[in-house]
């Protein structure tokens, strides 16, 4: 993520920056390795060095110098050199990458004979004289003589032959000279300074004196220009001269500034989507955006932080008030008549109303065509949530409450799981599980929800066994269906024993009852996660009456279990 920031922020450097806005290769350096000793021994607790000068490389610990590949890239430059022999250890090889800012090296030195294969990094060590400007260097002009106006430390010298030039600009010094300021004041005097000739590729961005952003202080220098502010440039635009923003920005002013003529302000980008934050601001056209970045998504001045307050609406008599964009004030007034459904309404309408007030008479209101990007959920009275009220009376339906819509606690019965059968994310019917559409059939406490018309002659009800509960259909029905074998019966006198993955079910609350006559029943393999409780004949509570048959456990009563009778049996149950 950083490689791709900042080769963005490259490419938006303009003019003097250009040049050192295009991928570089570090020029080397010496860069010490603490507690590692590279080359012969590996001893640790030392101090070495790789030493990167002139298309060379060598490891100060025993590696002489030796050709080395550098290649640069958006991430860094990356090293390759190997030698044949370092003292004692042979076969050597290293390969490392420098960082774009030429301030570190991470790599790993490898070896064939003793084996050894050793990660390191290593920290840039600034070298005065080198003709880099580079850390805090003031100057740095190749050498280290004093006397020439750069001292051995790479200070700017003053005095004698290198008096201080004042100056209003650049024209008031030597070719090769600048007029340097005090950062942050552009209009100010200076002094005249030599440009540097080159600059380390430390990426520090600054705003310079000339409105374009440079990678660095340096870089700056090297045009000529002096540091206005640190950070990029932001792209100003409006002002008396009217200077447009790109069209995927907008001119953005200070908040609090909705209106007034030549205001100056900064182009913002304006994303096309945003993140779904409560984080409310209040627009200058009175409408309250979810977050700052619905509001730049909708080109709207800032008013303030917070929601809007709402405006007061006096409409003419027959009229009411209504919020017509969602923004929870009124707009509008509206005069329309009265209305029970949108089935009264033209089709661009809704029956609008108060929200909470779902079944209350409302207004014939208009559609929004388009709404905000903005999160600020409610919930329908079709008990589906919606983006904001707006996107709610855009399908045409009232808002029940602000917030997400909350599913009802629905109970099932045993044998029966919950199903969200008109998919708006709730359950609100209980059906059997199953295996087979024969299984629904099996279950006696199990009804059809609605008689199916006889729209033809083999039209009926019917079960299918669909993703492992039954659902009732209607219409014609297939054939054989409902003719299924009833259970087998077991127990009784005899023992009649269950086919394999079934156990005998006696009647509930037969629990120490012997030479009972039962049925036999699936053993169930995995259980829904649904607390409908029942008690079983080991008094044991089960979460659900599939768990109980699971444990292959007959059954003593629905819900928990209480405490045994007194007598010890379990016949008898104490609430």
């Amino acid at each position: 993520m950083r490689a791709i920031w900042i080769a963005a922020l490259a490419t938006l450097l303009a003019g003097g920056s250009a040049a050192a806005a295009t991928t570089r290769r570090c020029s080397g350096g010496r860069f010490l390795v603490a507690n590692a000793l590279l080359g012969g021994g590996y001893r640790a607790g030392t101090t070495d060095a790789v030493v990167v000068e002139a298309g060379r490389v060598s490891i100060a610990s025993g590696c002489p110098s030796a050709r080395v590949r550098m290649k640069a890239s958006r991430k860094g430059t990356t090293l390759k050199a190997v030698w044949g022999e370092c003292g004692e250890i042979r076969g050597v090889r290293l390969r490392a990458r420098i960082d774009r800012a030429c301030l570190r090296m991470a790599g790993v030195l490898a070896a064939g004979t003793p084996e050894v294969r050793q990660r390191f990094t290593a920290t840039r060590v600034p070298t005065c004289g080198n003709g880099v400007r580079e850390a805090d260097e003031q100057c740095d002009d190749g050498n280290t003589a004093p006397g020439d106006c750069c001292s051995a430390t790479c200070r700017n010298e003053d005095g004698g032959a290198c008096v201080t030039t004042a100056c209003r600009g650049n024209a008031d010094c030597p070719d090769a000279g600048y007029c340097e300021r005090q950062a942050g004041t552009c209009d100010s005097e200076g002094v005249c300074r030599q440009r540097p000739e080159a600059c380390i590729g430390l990426l520090e961005p600054v705003c310079a004196c000339d409105g374009r952003s440079y990678v660095n202080a340096c870089e700056a220098a090297r045009a000529g220009v002096g540091v206005r502010s640190r950070g990029r440039c932001r792209e100003r635009c409006g002002g008396i001269a009217g200077i447009p923003c790109s069209e995927d920005r907008f001119c953005e002013f200070a908040p609090g500034e909705c209106q007034g003529a030549d205001l100056e302000g900064t182009c913002v980008a304006v994303a096309e989507a945003c993140l779904q934050i409560d984080d409310p601001v209040c627009g200058g056209n009175g409408q309250t955006y979810g977050n700052d970045c619905a509001r730049r998504g909708a080109r709207v001045q800032k008013a303030h932080e917070g929601a809007c307050a709402c405006r007061p609406i006096l409409c003419a008599p027959g009229a009411v008030p209504r919020d017509t964009d969602g923004d929870g004030c009124p707009d509008r007034c509206i005069t329309a008549a009265g209305c029970a459904s949108n089935d009264e309404c033209e089709p661009d309408a809704y029956c609008a109303a108060e929200p909470g007030r779902c079944d209350a008479r409302g207004l014939c209101t208009k559609r929004p065509e388009a709404c905000p990007p903005i999160w600020e959920p409610v919930c329908g009275c079709d008990r589906v949530t919606y983006g904001s009220a707006c996107a709610a009376a855009g399908a045409g339906v009232r808002v029940a409450a602000r917030g997400a819509c909350t599913c009802p606690v629905i109970l099932c019965q045993p044998g029966t799981q919950p199903v969200d059968r008109d998919g708006d994310g709730c359950v609100e019917s209980c059906l059997p599980a199953c295996r087979e559409a024969c299984d629904c059939y099996r279950t006696p406490d199990v009804k059809f929800p609605t008689p199916c018309p006889l729209a033809c002659a083999s039209c009926g009800n019917f079960w299918v066994c669909e993703e492992g509960v039954c659902r009732d259909r209607c219409g014609p029905v297939p054939p054989g269906q409902g003719q299924c074998p009833a259970p087998a019966t077991c127990g009784t006198i005899v023992g009649i024993p269950c086919p394999e993955r079934q156990y005998c079910e006696l009647p509930p609350a037969m629990c120490d009852a012997a030479d009972l006559s039962g049925r036999c029943v699936e053993v169930p393999g995995a259980c829904p996660q649904v607390y409908s409780p029942v008690c079983g004949c080991d008094a044991k509570t089960y979460g659900n009456d599939c768990e109980r048959r699971g444990a292959q456990v007959q059954k003593a009563h629905d819900g928990p279990c209480g405490r045994p009778c007194p007598n010890g049996t379990f016949t008898c149950w104490s609430p």
